[in-house]
């Protein structure tokens, strides 16, 4: 939240330009005929100020910010009303709100976020203005976690006036910092790219967080922001993809946002039902408003109120002039401005005098609309209209960079002189140019180029600025340069002219790979495949090779998996060699993991493999699984850390496309074949060993290391492999893989020598880079591991809290899988915390009978944990027969290495429900199976007794008890002393009131008071109000 600054000077430059014409003075708040849209987002506004967050609110009902979508025809009067909201801004918030405004041009350059970065220089300018706003605004962002330097130089790279507000020391990567570390040169014949599309995905994803993260930071009730993004029909991709971002956000509050679209083409309704069908699911408050042409009576009430004319006279002319615009807002404004202009209508100090007549006489004459636009340009010298012309046909928006190459005069000059004719209009501050109104520039183009020369007249502009930019100038014009190129496509009769066009979309297609604009990419890439026909593969082999690998790439990276499937099979089919289609075999082979088809994805990395001399079994046995890491374990002994790290670094590209392979393999191995996925790390240290080191190297070392600590086969070594991924890491940079690596470190090695309290900071850290770095699977799982680890240690509103956040960033990324398994355990707290009619049964609001049947079909870990969490809530209120039924599909979480952490909960519930199980069936197989998991916990605890010893001193408590022994008590009081030591507030409360039942039971009612007293208290600070209610009712019960 900003706090102490002063109210904002009013913005004039653009709304003065949209509001009133410079030649009437209409005070520029006053709307006609648009009361009942102007209530509609008033009450929006309002809405958005009075949202107040709570931590006791429920995710679902937390308030939202809200979306009002402005739809009307060109002229009408969108633009107007959006803006009309900053005096509600001022109103309502005494000058300490923030209205900021941005709009998209019809052509742009290839930059993505063109209206964001509008509006936010206009954003920074209002903080600039208000006392202290600067360092206030870095405060708010500071208390909100975002790293001035780093993450501020993100944004600042993409929105440069952020630099007046940050402290940039050293660069850093940027939303538009290229992924390509050899891209395609624009002139030459050079195809050799390498670019990696997913890196430059996670630049767009790492954007999209750091923006939301300083909306949050800036945004409160108190300063509530009003965003307009006018003309969104024209946006590029990549600012769609930011607004969809933040509106299904529902942490993002405070915040208004004001979108304007056009309703007049049908390319734009079709947009504009894509873009709202992507929000259908979100909870979002969306307001529509669709506006309509101002009827007669809003431009007579308009001209008496305004122009102080008689009713009569205000209604007769209200009347000629409907008749001719049809009540189109830009229009009336232009009759307005011209009839004053001719001296027909006189206004001055508030009286007006108007000849009806000759406005009637001109307006026929004139004829149409778009001819009384064209009457301003009468008298423009020959080559201005020219220029006119050319900018009519580059979008709304005039770029004297590129209109520079068409006139010979100084462009400045040219463009003054446009505007004296109120054509082009000039803003000083930021030195821009535009279209006085979208309405003038669409007139020009359809009315001074005629239809059958429009063609023509593109290509001519095209191939003048092909020819006249420098390679470096025609990288950045290389978006408008293709777009007027490939309107005039069919006037191509030159083979060479063809390629050499395909090849500049091979350009722009990597350009706009390295700017994160993908569909804008793979429109390019698609257009180049097409420019060069079908049987290019004979003819131009290295451009088609090159068109269809990048396409692949890029349609993996936005989910498109028909069209990556097809590129890559038509690579795969007519490719010279095996090494050629190593980039779109891996693109589809990514796709069907993305996709969540992880049988087929491992099929075809097994057959990738093979192809590569890498042979695995889908089904090995486990005999040679055994004697495989026996033999390299054996290879392992005689290295040392410091001698792994001194191999040098892998270079055959075959080896590096299997270790990538590799590493995008053991994920869906886990799902494919649990005999196979031990087989993944042992390749990948093989072919570490035997080619050198590279950055997947440290994935594999961190999987061996969790293979061999996990459910402590060897700690010790593990631990050492898990410090060697990260020596690797260190020595390659490669943060591209530190949430996988963090993941496996902390969920499998870490635990081994550390407690868990220590790992939380690590993993938030890791889910940060994960996210920026595009690996969400693994930076989603870095965020939930803390939750799942907190059950037994921290209060359980608490935990329940952040489970529900972190379900919200996984729906967000479309991690269900992950989501899934986070939902028993959030149920299973919220039974605890008196949620649940019968806190044995694991079923409510997170963790219903669809979901516990699905999971249980799919064999999915959530059915394992599941079955975990109710032998415990069984066990905690004496439910033992459930409890043991359940146990047996608990002690699958072992079996399945799932991490030591989360297996010392199962193996302690299991064997609790087994001593519970033997002490009322006397059975002696039950004893054993509880001594069998207490003694698992006592050799884990000789690794970390703090992660284990305390369990296992309860387990040994109760197997005494079970016995009669005479230390049965000073065992569990000695549990008690290592638990309350460590915290663990679960099992310090149900040892104590464990204690305190042997204690009443034997007799010594007396000594057991105290007990029930400290278990009351720790489930009370626990949380788990329905075990406080429960074992409250069962101490009276015993009293009477």
């Amino acid at each position: 939240m900003v706090k102490d600054v002063a109210t904002p000077s009013p913005q004039r430059g653009f709304l003065d330009q949209v509001l009133s014409p410079p030649t009437l003075s209409i005070p520029r708040r006053n709307l006609y005929g648009r009361s009942k849209e102007r209530e509609q987002m008033v009450q929006a506004y309002d809405r958005v100020c009075q949202q107040q967050s709570s931590s006791a609110t429920k995710s679902s009902e937390r308030p939202k910010s809200e979306l009002i979508a402005i739809l009307g025809d060109s002229g009408i009067g969108k633009t107007a009303l959006a803006h009309s909201l900053y005096w509600d801004v001022d109103r309502c918030r005494n000058g300490q709100g923030f209205f900021v405004s941005g709009k998209f041009g019809q052509m742009q350059r290839p930059e993505p976020y063109e209206g964001f970065v509008e509006a936010f220089t206009q954003f920074v300018e209002i903080v600039q203005d208000r006392e202290n706003g600067v360092a206030n605004v870095r405060q708010a962002m500071m208390e909100n976690g975002i790293d001035l330097e780093r993450e501020g130089k993100m944004l600042s790279d993409t929105i440069p006036a952020m630099e007046h507000i940050l402290v940039i020391q050293e660069p850093q990567e940027s939303v538009g910092d290229p992924a390509v570390t050899q891209q395609t040169s624009v002139g030459d014949g050079n195809l050799q790219s390498k670019y990696i599309p997913n890196e430059c995905s996670a630049a767009a994803l790492r954007f999209k967080h750091v923006f939301r993260s300083f909306i949050q930071a800036v945004t409160s009730p108190s300063y509530p922001l009003v965003l307009v993004m006018d003309d969104l029909h024209w946006a590029d991709e990549a600012s769609l993809e930011l607004l969809r971002f933040l509106l299904e956000d529902s942490l993002l509050e405070n915040v208004l946002f004001v979108v304007t679209f056009r309703s007049d083409m049908t390319e734009n309704i079709k947009k504009l039902s894509a873009f709202s069908s992507n929000l259908v699911e979100s909870s979002i408050n969306v307001t529509d408003i669709n506006i309509e042409a101002l009827e007669c009576m809003d431009i007579q009430v308009l001209l008496g109120k305004e122009l102080r004319m008689d009713q009569d006279e205000a209604t007769n002319l209200a009347l000629c002039i409907h008749k001719h615009t049809g009540g189109n807002g830009f229009h009336v404004w232009e009759v307005l401005r011209f009839i004053h202009k001719q001296n027909i209508l006189q206004y001055d100090l508030g009286h007006c005098d108007c000849d009806l007549e000759s406005v009637e006489q001109l307006l026929t004459e004139i004829g149409d609309m778009d001819r009384l636009v064209l009457s301003k340009l009468a008298g423009i010298p020959e080559h201005v209209l020219e220029l006119i012309k050319i900018a009519s046909c580059l979008g709304s928006k005039v770029d004297p960079e590129i209109l520079q190459y068409f006139d010979s005069q100084p462009i400045e000059t040219v463009l003054k002189q446009a505007t004296i004719n109120d054509t082009f209009v000039h803003d000083e501050k930021r030195n821009s140019w535009s279209f006085a109104h979208d309405v003038v520039q669409e007139t020009i183009y359809k009315r001074m180029i005629e239809p059958g020369e429009r063609v023509g007249f593109h290509y001519r502009i095209g191939r003048k600025l092909w020819r006249a930019l420098d390679e470096e100038k025609l990288g950045d014009f290389i978006i408008p340069v293709l777009g007027q190129l490939l309107i005039a496509s069919d006037l191509w009769d030159d083979e060479r002219e063809r390629i050499a066009v395909a090849r500049l979309c091979l350009s722009a297609g990597l350009k706009g790979v390295s700017l994160s604009t993908f569909r804008t990419a793979l429109f390019y890439l698609h257009k180049g495949i097409v420019l060069l026909g079908p049987d290019a593969w004979e003819d131009n082999y290295e451009l088609w090779l090159e068109l269809h690998s990048a396409a692949a790439e890029v349609a993996s990276s936005l989910g498109d998996h028909i069209s990556t499937y097809e590129h890559a099979e038509t690579v795969v089919k007519h490719a010279n060699s095996f090494h050629d289609t190593l980039r779109a075999s891996t693109a589809r082979i990514r796709a069907l993991g993305n996709r969540g088809d992880h049988r087929q994805a491992v099929d075809e990395c097994l057959e990738f493999l093979e192809k590569l001399g890498i042979e695995i079994s889908l089904k090995p046995s486990k005999a040679s699984v055994a004697l495989k890491w026996w033999m390299l374990l054996r290879r392992l002994k005689s290295r040392s850390n410091e001698s792994i790290l001194r191999l040098p670094d892998m270079t055959n590209p075959e080896h590096l496309a299997a270790m990538q392979v590799l590493n995008l393999m053991f994920v869906g191995a886990g799902f494919a074949s649990d005999e196979m996925s031990p087989l993944i790390p042992l390749k990948m240290i093989q072919l570490t060993l035997d080619h050198g080191l590279s950055s997947v190297s440290c994935v594999g070392f961190a999987l061996l290391g969790y293979v061999m600590a996990g459910m402590g086969r060897d700690p010790d070594e593990g631990y050492r492999f898990g410090q060697l991924g990260f020596a690797i890491y260190e020595r390659f940079a490669a943060r591209a893989f530190l949430a996988r690596l963090t993941a496996l470190y902390f969920d499998g090695i870490h635990c081994w020598k550390h407690p868990a309290r220590e790992m939380f900071g690590s993993l938030w850290n890791a889910y940060r880079v994960g996210l920026e770095t595009g690996d969400v699977e693994f930076a989603l799982l870095c965020a939930g591991l803390p939750s799942l680890s907190k059950f037994d240690i921290e209060p359980l509103p608490l935990v329940d809290k952040e489970m529900g956040n972190d379900r919200e960033r996984m729906v967000l990324h479309q991690q269900f899988s992950f989501d899934l398994i986070t939902r028993p355990v959030q149920q299973s707290a919220q039974n605890l915390m008196g949620r649940s009619d019968d806190p044995t049964i694991l079923r409510g609001e997170v963790f219903d009978d669809e979901l516990a049947k699905k999971a249980e079909q799919e064999m999915h870990p959530a059915h394992f944990w599941a079955k975990t969490h109710e032998v415990l809530l069984c066990c905690l209120f004496e439910k033992y027969t459930k409890a043991k039924e359940c146990a047996a599909v608990s002690m699958e979480i072992p079996k399945r290495d799932y991490g030591p952490l989360h297996s010392s909960v199962a193996t302690f519930a299991c064997a609790f429900a087994h001593v519970a199980d033997a002490r009322e069936r006397k059975q002696r197989h039950a004893a054993r199976m509880a001594k069998r998991g207490s003694q698992t916990l006592y050799r884990w605890s000789l690794h970390s007794s703090e992660n284990y010893l305390g369990k296992h001193l309860l387990l040994e408590a109760e197997l005494a008890a079970l016995r009669h022994e005479k230390s049965t008590v000073v065992k569990y009081k000695t549990a008690i002393a290592v638990l309350r030591q460590g915290h663990y507030l679960l099992y310090l409360a149900l040892a104590n009131e464990r204690l305190a039942l042997y204690l009443h039971e034997t007799g010594n009612v007396n000594d057991s008071k105290p007990y029930f007293r400290d278990a009351l208290a720790v489930y009370e600070e626990w949380g788990a109000l329905a075990k406080v209610n429960q074992l409250t009712a069962k101490i009276h019960q015993m009293i009477k």
